[in-house]
């Protein structure tokens, strides 16, 4: 029997030989590095403005491969047919299938680094973790260092994962903001619209829907403050009309 760190003839399992038995996985892997160094030169523009902006794209290109992969993995796993309603269902319910569908749009939009937010805390959040299965195999320093890191990350999980859902939704704003400023495309709003209403949907993640039932409750107790004046308490109850049309 094979035991840890061994391979089933009794050989000692290496780096190359961990990697290549998840290949997937190192894939991904070293896709999400690219998205993490893209999104920091992008949001950090070290490079310049102009390289700043290629890399916006790099990013994004690279995330709405990523994630397609992710998709297809699930795909698989599930039995969906390609070419079927079932599939259309199966997409809009998988945060996968949501994040190929926001790098995509955003693949062609203006560039903006607020965007990237999302994608590169998945990208560290996720990294992070495959780096920990391979910590073993780096000097006992790096491997520490690396399994230190993840045990934050993952003791941080809600946390991150609340910050990443209250990212997602704060870009409305900001979207139609740019719209208005001549900035940005008038599309953005809607596509983003149905990004959060499968956000909101989402069998994976409850935080966007947790997110949203915070800010409904802190809406209505607002409109009904004898205090609040008659033009917020519209805007607030038009508000909270749009954030009950997600369910």
């Amino acid at each position: 029997m094979a035991t840890a760190g061994s391979s089933s003839e009794g050989e000692p399992v290496t780096l190359s030989m961990h990697l290549k038995g998840d290949i997937v996985g190192t894939i991904l892997f070293f896709l999400r590095i690219v998205v993490i160094l893209a999104s920091i030169f992008a949001i950090i523009p070290l490079l310049g403005l102009e390289r700043g902006v290629t890399c916006y794209y790099l990013a994004m290109q690279v995330s709405m491969t990523l994630y397609t992969v992710r998709l297809i993995q699930r795909k698989y796993q599930d039995k969906v047919p390609l070419f079927s309603y079932q599939f259309v269902q199966f997409f809009c319910t998988q945060d996968s299938g949501h994040y190929v569908w926001y790098s995509f749009f955003y693949a062609g939009h203006s560039p903006h680094s607020v965007l990237l937010i999302p994608l590169l805390l998945y990208a560290v959040f996720q990294a992070f973790k495959f780096a920990a299965d391979i910590s073993k195999f780096l000097p006992v320093a790096v491997g520490r260092l690396i399994l230190a890191i993840n045990g934050v990350l993952q003791r941080k999980q809600p946390t991150i994962l609340r910050f990443i859902a209250s990212a997602e939704i704060f870009l409305m704003p900001v979207l139609v903001y740019r719209v208005f400023s001549g900035s940005g495309s008038i599309l953005a709003p809607i596509v983003h619209y149905y990004f959060l209403k499968w956000r909101y949907k989402s069998t994976r993640n409850p935080y966007v829907r947790i997110i949203f039932g915070e800010l409904r409750e802190v809406g209505e107790y607002l409109a009904r403050h004898p205090r609040c004046p008659h033009f917020v308490q519209t805007f607030l109850n038009r508000c909270i009309q749009l954030l009950s049309s997600l369910v």
